[in-house]
């Protein structure tokens, strides 16, 4: 298999012509190429940058000169020769099939590939195209956004019906006091002293100037001053209508090995990232459980060392519990995800089965994830895992009566993405609600 390395510089930013050019023309093979690499389940999520090997339908070919007969080769990321070169013919045996040793055929056809470097954003559009919330288009029409008016502060201009009088009489007291504006009392306490207070006739000039000057400033100071009115500022704000909450529940007790809390995290990376790229007003909730069920963040979902016994109805009571505090069903899609090994205390059973079928009356989807660790692999080879672990036959009793319910199980971590797919992929055939048996 040949290798090819471009180093040619890119002036005035023809690559990123060149690349949209090459990603438009081959996107169902760059596509393909980026399954099987989710398909080898070595694909690291987090880091920025991907790489798929690529396979072009067609690659350009050189020939003879018809004027000359001679040959015309180009060579990508030449810094070794110069025209006029000789180039020296391999010595005997040491032509082998180079890095990609046994991918050539014997004849020596085959096919050249590349690897094709894709930015995160490139890779989870690829990954998450054909990807949605199954159900989702139930509440849609919820998702046009409408526009809430507030009262946002006041202002010196408006219209009557905005008039804050309050605000304005407020305004008015206050500007009043500052200025020291003459009060009626304090008037009408100086004439009561004029004409009723005997005052003496040599004093009583003083006290009709002063009567004269606190008239004079207190018509000065009006009582109320355009300066003082307020008017309500009333805005519109977007009042986003759909609404949807996803609920990760995972199981970390101690039947949960590294092997299957790793699956188990696997799946709940893609969720969590399929989410943020599709839909901008998805909450999403993280509850771990072992004996008891606690809400945690994301931080402490994916990294989190705890561990215990096994009591599923805990974390479907706090999912319960959750949903009737902050998620009315009538104004949320409600979606649970919940990932264990299948196994479950047995006085628990009755108990879990009930909070399933409350939940499943609520919720617009309800995915179950079972990993499968070594000894139940043998089981489903031998075909008799159909119903054999507790909380497989809890949710299997329901699975008939409830559209909104799928269940799977997940043998190994290369199968988490064919599971992932298998739950959201948009063409999901309604009638297939069962993976694994």
């Amino acid at each position: 298999m040949t290798h090819i390395v471009d180093r040619r510089l890119n002036p005035r930013d023809k690559a990123l012509k060149n690349r949209k050019r090459f990603m438009d023309l081959h996107k169902k093979q760059i596509k393909e190429a980026v399954r099987r690499t989710l398909d080898s389940g070595d694909v690291d999520m987090t880091k920025n940058n991907k790489k798929v090997r690529v396979n072009p339908t067609s690659e350009p070919t050189f020939g003879n000169n018809r004027k000359t007969g001679d040959k015309e080769y180009v060579l990508p990321g030449n810094k070794e020769f110069v025209p006029g070169d000789h180039i020296k013919k391999p010595e005997q045996g040491s032509g082998g099939q180079g890095p990609g040793q046994g991918e050539g055929s014997p004849d020596g056809e085959g096919e050249d590939s590349f690897e094709f470097l894709l930015t995160d954003e490139e890779f989870r559009d690829y990954v998450f195209e054909e990807m949605e919330l199954p159900d989702f288009i139930k509440k849609q029409l919820k998702n046009v956004t409408q526009y809430e008016t507030i009262n946002s502060g006041y202002k010196n201009e408006g219209n009557p019906s905005q008039l804050d009088i309050v605000r304005s009489m407020k305004n008015a007291i206050g500007r009043k006091i500052g200025l020291k504006r003459p009060s009626l009392e304090e008037i009408q306490d100086l004439k009561a002293l004029l004409y009723f207070g005997g005052t003496p006739e040599e004093d009583r000039p003083a006290i009709r100037a002063e009567i004269e000057r606190l008239e004079k400033r207190r018509k000065a100071i009006p009582w109320i001053d355009p300066f003082d009115v307020r008017y309500k500022n009333q805005v519109k704000v977007p009042k986003p209508h759909t609404q949807a909450v996803m609920f990760c529940v995972m199981d970390v007790s101690f039947s949960m090995g590294e092997d299957e809390k790793d699956v188990a995290k696997r799946f709940f990376v893609l969720l969590n990232m399929f989410l943020r790229r599709k839909y901008n007003n998805v909450h999403v909730v993280f509850i771990a459980h072992h004996a008891e069920a606690r809400e945690v963040d994301e931080d402490e979902f994916f990294h989190s060392k705890i561990s215990g016994g096994t009591v599923v109805s805990e974390a479907l009571s706090l999912t319960k519990k959750i949903i009737n505090e902050r998620y009315k069903p009538e104004d949320w899609n409600i979606y649970i995800a919940q990932a264990s090994d299948g196994d479950n205390y047995p006085n628990d059973e009755t108990l879990t089965e009930q909070y399933i079928e409350d939940l499943l009356g609520t919720v617009q989807y309800y995915a179950y994830i079972e990993t499968l660790s070594d000894y139940k692999k043998q089981w489903v080879q031998n075909g008799h895992l159909m119903d054999m672990t507790s909380l497989w036959k809890s949710f299997r009793k329901h699975i008939e009566t409830n559209k909104n319910l799928a269940l799977q199980r997940v043998p190994d971590k290369t199968s988490v993405w064919k599971v992932f797919s298998n739950l959201f992929h948009r063409t999901r055939a309604d009638d297939v609600k069962i993976f694994g048996e």
